[in-house]
């Protein structure tokens, strides 16, 4: 376990971070997440900011802290816990609109993400939706070190809806407009609450009238 100290009053004080009931997530990307915090404090990690920084891999269910006494000192241990619904994840919904006009509009969608399909982190995530906006979505997102601070990414992404075109107030005409695009990602994360891209991407469009003029 990966460790940082100070002096106090009291003795030395550690803080560490226990790996060992891990099943899924590699014990060494958990590690070097944990020596970063420790690095970006010049050794002397804070509790709070590393238990943030392993919830923000969200791979973690709950953080809990226990105290050991060793013969000098007091250590604190971070044990990670992780998620029991994982490491694929699905989620569905609905959503419903309604405009002044009193047309609505009904959605389906569902998403489905894999993880930790390689000991780097490798993530598989697609998505799906049905109804007046269509589409799919399907990306492979690679870690490219083991403390998963820059990721490749590529996708494929697909989306079919109806629009309205309007004179004044009047609705003239309605068009199904289809889009296809790939694209390629280089991320990079910054700390746990940004993240930087830079990509290429390439999209094809289609507009096709329905009805109207």
């Amino acid at each position: 376990a990966g460790r940082g100290r100070r002096a106090d009053e009291g003795g030395a004080v550690s803080l560490a971070v226990d790996a060992s009931a891990l099943t899924y997530v590699n014990s060494a990307a958990l590690q070097s997440i944990f020596d970063d915090v420790v690095a970006e404090f010049g050794g002397v990690p804070d509790v709070d900011r590393a238990i943030e920084a392993l919830y923000a891999t969200d791979d973690f269910e709950q953080v809990t802290l226990r105290t050991e006494r060793p013969p000098a000192g007091t250590a604190f241990v971070l044990v990670p816990r992780e998620k029991s619904w994982g490491p694929n994840y699905l989620r569905l919904g609905t959503t419903l609109s309604t405009g002044l006009d009193g047309r609505s509009a009904f959605t389906l969608f569902g998403d489905l993400r894999s993880t930790w399909l390689n000991d780097r982190g490798l993530e598989w995530r697609n998505s799906a939706s049905l109804g007046d906006v269509g589409g799919l979505r399907s990306e492979l997102l690679q870690p490219i070190d083991v403390g998963r601070r820059g990721f490749v990414g590529v996708y494929v992404d697909g989306r079919r809806r109806l629009d309205d075109a309007y004179v004044g107030q009047e609705a003239v005409g309605r068009f199904r407009n289809d889009v296809l695009a790939g694209g390629l990602e280089l991320r990079s994360r910054y700390r746990t609450d940004a993240e930087f891209r830079l990509g290429l991407r390439r999209s094809f469009y289609q507009a096709r009238q329905e009805s109207g003029v």
